[in-house]
């Protein structure tokens, strides 16, 4: 049984690794926390926003419009693919803020996304633990649905039928790959092995999946021939909208380039008819002359 209310037309916007409180992660700069003033009373106050978070909003204002633009006036189907929060394990936060105040600059950083009409419903998928501790997405979902009255579900793991194009949804996934020249291949393998094996327990392969984690974009296409008929299926490891930190430098390697960004899938006539990544890149080396 499909989801979503079969439609002529319909768009399925991915993001991901947003990392809420994070010093570098995606920050809404109408975010409004509460804290005690030094008498003890409530105070609201908005954390300032540092320069690549600034970078960012501009980013995701830009590519949010865009995918207004792409949807026209059929649906968007909004999905986060988990870390939608930055944990304290790794430190590097927005000073002052605690891991409630985290969820409620993740809810922020949503409501530009629900505040488009065409916007009905979203899902959110669970990220890391040390990212996203005590159920953040489920805790961000709810307070959306309150503030926003839209649908919005939390989930670790999930099939999501839009109009007959099946959608595997989940945070991690494959590497991006360790070789500039070898980048998708394991994607690939990835994506072959998904299908095969959803074969094997008896279920009709997705037609996407979409990974998260890696902050980068990667995307796999894989076709077959089963049966005698054709078999086409795409893998698209999200971007994510946060910066490199000294946990993040560490684990990319030094990566030179920021991709940040989304990724909408637009399904017509029960097909997946085409894959629109937008995504913007910043340059992290600075250059200078000796």
């Amino acid at each position: 049984m499909a989801l979503f209310k079969r439609n002529t037309r319909r768009v399925v916007l991915a993001l991901s690794d947003t990392h809420g409180g994070s010093r570098i992660g995606l920050l809404n700069p109408a975010t409004v926390l509460e804290r005690a003033d030094d008498l003890g009373r409530v105070e609201r106050w908005t954390p300032a926003l540092g320069a690549t978070q600034r970078w960012l909003w501009e980013c995701y204002q830009a590519i949010l419009s865009d995918a207004a633009d792409l949807a026209g006036d059929d649906e968007i189907v909004a999905v986060h693919d988990g870390d939608i929060t930055n944990g304290d394990r790794f430190g590097g936060n927005v000073p002052d803020t605690t891991l409630e105040d985290q969820r409620v600059i993740a809810e922020h950083n949503m409501l530009p996304v629900l505040a488009l009409p065409q916007v009905k419903r979203a899902r959110l998928v669970t990220g890391t633990a040390v990212h996203v501790p005590n159920c953040a997405e489920a805790r961000v979902a709810a307070r959306l649905v309150l503030h926003t009255g839209k649908e919005v579900a939390a989930l670790h793991h999930g099939r999501a039928n839009v109009d007959g194009v099946v959608f595997d949804l989940a945070h991690h996934g494959p590497h991006p790959g360790s070789r500039d020249w070898l980048r998708g291949n394991v994607a690939l393998y990835y994506l072959k092995s998904a299908v095969y094996e959803d074969r094997r327990i008896g279920k009709e392969p997705a037609r996407v999946y979409v990974r998260g984690h890696f902050h980068e974009y990667v995307p796999a296409r894989y076709e077959e021939y089963w049966n005698d008929a054709r078999g086409l299926y795409d893998l698209t490891v999200i971007p994510s909208f946060c910066g490199l930190n000294d946990h993040g430098r560490k684990a990319t390697r030094s990566a030179p380039v920021l991709t940040v960004g989304m990724v909408a899938y637009v399904i017509e006539a029960g097909r997946l008819a085409r894959i629109e990544p937008f995504t913007r890149r910043l340059d992290l080396r600075i250059e200078e002359t000796l």
